[in-house]
């Protein structure tokens, strides 16, 4: 039996090491010179010039994105997808889709803004009560219900509400009755509409004008407006926007040459970006992304990391969401993850988990899991799509 197992090993070793010696595997090797530090330094050249427009659909880490794909298709996903945005360059990391109900179009599902935004929505509506002159971000709101959804009545304060959230915890546990009355309180459509369009929403990315925009639903009625600033609206938005606009964020409102067309480069001030970027870091502390992206969260490796979850059922479909930005003292990559289930079928994972994965790869080179680290680089739909 021993000499069984034996010759098993060294027959998968010299086919292995023939394998990288063919031409092939000659071309895998070549691939694989491209260490972090080589990477690093690519990057660091890139941000010199910092006026040129990066193109969009133009990726620079075709392995990560290829890793990023296999992790997806493993767990059989109706609609996924993630992108990974360089903060200093602008530059598209990686751009990964993909969907088991349309694959023809898996590879652009990452610019498609066809996806509920949920409460990633909260992020404008949090920069719009930042910039209200009657709002304290400090207040403790009293609020009663409205977990899953939000009717009129609840934006009426009554006896008795034992529980109240201040902004922080609005954006970092998500309390949607609570910003919703703040929202009604203080903040005007027109406000919101200027905010939300400043975040690139119904505005067109250079690049990605064949997807169309993003768009945001405030109806002119005042409370059912407050209700959708919350996330309930049919707010739809792309992985890359989001990601984009968390860049936005992490250079301190500014754009730069990420700005979709028609929205100046500072687009929010430097003080409100940076009060947001400190809500949006306590949603990974002690708010709804504390058990993936906790620093002390085994693996994350005391990584500080800015963001928000979103996550909302629409027509018999769960969407995830989880943007931000990674490190939160530092910013080095902006990110979003969106992840759809059927809510008839088992899951696997949601958006937390593929985020997860796309900032450990991204930062400290970890393979994502289910990702063959060697199949990856051959980019092959057989690859692809193989289950592990």
């Amino acid at each position: 039996m021993r000499l069984l197992t034996l010759v098993a090993f060294l027959s998968a070793t010299l086919a292995y090491g023939y394998g990288l010696w063919s031409p092939a595997g000659e071309r895998l090797q070549a691939r694989l010179s491209l260490t972090a530090k080589t990477q690093k330094q690519v990057t660091t050249k890139n941000r010199t010039n910092k006026s040129k427009r990066p193109h969009p659909m133009k990726r620079i880490d075709p392995v990560l994105e290829t890793q990023l794909e296999q992790m997806m298709a493993s767990y059989d996903l109706p609609y996924g997808a993630v992108a990974i945005i360089d903060v200093h360059s602008g530059r598209t990391l990686a751009a990964a889709g993909h969907s088991k109900r349309e694959p023809a179009k898996s590879s652009d599902m990452a610019f498609m803004p066809r996806f509920p935004s949920a409460s990633v929505f909260k992020v404008p509506s949090a920069a719009a009560l930042l910039e209200a002159d009657t709002f304290n971000p400090k207040q403790c709101v009293k609020y009663r219900g409205g977990r899953r959804r939000i009717h009129p009545g609840l934006l009426k304060p009554r006896r008795g509400e034992g529980r109240c959230a201040n902004l922080e915890r609005m954006v970092s546990k998500s309390v949607n009755v609570a910003l919703a009355r703040s929202i009604f309180g203080h903040v005007d459509r027109d406000q919101l509409v200027d905010v939300s369009r400043r975040f690139g929403f119904e505005k067109t990315f250079p690049g990605l004008e064949r997807f169309g925009v993003s768009q945001f639903d405030l109806p002119y009625e005042r409370k059912q407006m407050a209700i959708r600033s919350a996330g309930f609206g049919d707010h739809r938005i792309s992985a890359y926007h989001a990601a984009a606009s968390m860049a936005m964020i992490a250079r301190g409102g500014n754009w730069g040459n990420l700005a979709p067309k028609g929205v100046k480069s500072q687009a929010l001030k430097p003080s409100v970006a940076r009060r947001l970027a400190k809500l949006m870091e306590a949603t990974t502390v002690t708010g709804t992304a504390r058990k993936r992206f906790h620093p002390r969260k085994r693996g994350m490796r005391n990584l500080r990391s800015a963001g928000k979850t979103g996550s909302l059922i629409v027509d018999g479909l769960d969407h995830s969401w989880f943007v931000g930005f990674a490190p939160a003292e530092d910013p080095q990559i902006a990110f979003a993850a969106i992840v759809v289930n059927d809510i008839k079928e088992l899951w696997h994972i949601r958006a937390l988990d593929l985020a997860q994965a796309a900032v450990k790869a991204s930062l400290f080179g970890v393979t994502p899991p289910r990702a063959n680290s060697l199949v990856a680089l051959t980019k092959t739909t057989k690859g692809r799509n193989r289950r592990r």
